[in-house]
């Protein structure tokens, strides 16, 4: 019995591993490639209603994000007046959920905007950025580096998702 016990203490606790590895190399991927940030800005869009509540998520609109201005769509004046001396609160929450300090200041302006739960992909485009600068990929792993990747992925039991990731980190080299 306590064999058995600490067999499935030892599968969770490699689990866990890989779970943190995958982890590690999504984020990796993500800040090579520049989109971290905009993963994390598109999530404040996404649950406004995290940030505000839902009662004033329901009168609101996060409208676009532009270099740590975050544009709020307010339906009215009364809202718009009231929201001014939650500032500094929306801002440390919008923070908080993403992480880092990704909105600096806040503009109110009026007019009824639609949900940010049905228009996720308008949402996503409303962040105004930089055009990205084209980067080329990185060689695929071959060699000791490729065998390097098979054996670490080794550890993972699900046959499908552990050559998914050997698969990936092989074309990015990572």
């Amino acid at each position: 019995m306590a064999y058995r016990s600490s067999k499935k203490r030892f599968r969770l606790r490699n689990q866990k591993l890989g779970a943190d590895k995958a982890q590690g190399a999504l984020s990796s991927v993500l800040n090579r490639y520049g989109i971290a940030k905009e993963i994390r800005e598109h999530r404040l869009l996404i649950h406004w209603d995290k940030v505000v509540g839902t009662r004033v998520a329901a009168h609101t609109t996060p409208d676009a994000l532009d270099k740590g201005m975050l544009w709020v769509r307010v339906d009215n004046s009364s809202w718009m007046h009231q929201l001014s001396f939650l500032t500094a609160e929306i801002i440390t929450k919008a923070n908080e959920l993403c992480g880092e300090e990704i909105v600096k200041s806040l503009r109110f302006h009026l007019g009824r905007g639609t949900s940010m739960k049905t228009d996720a992909l308008s949402a996503a485009a409303r962040i105004r950025r930089p055009l990205a600068k084209e980067r080329p990929l990185p060689m695929p792993a071959v060699g000791f580096r490729l065998d390097s990747i098979i054996d670490e992925a080794s550890g993972i039991e699900d046959a499908e998702l552990r050559d998914a990731i050997v698969d990936i980190r092989r074309r990015l080299n990572m």
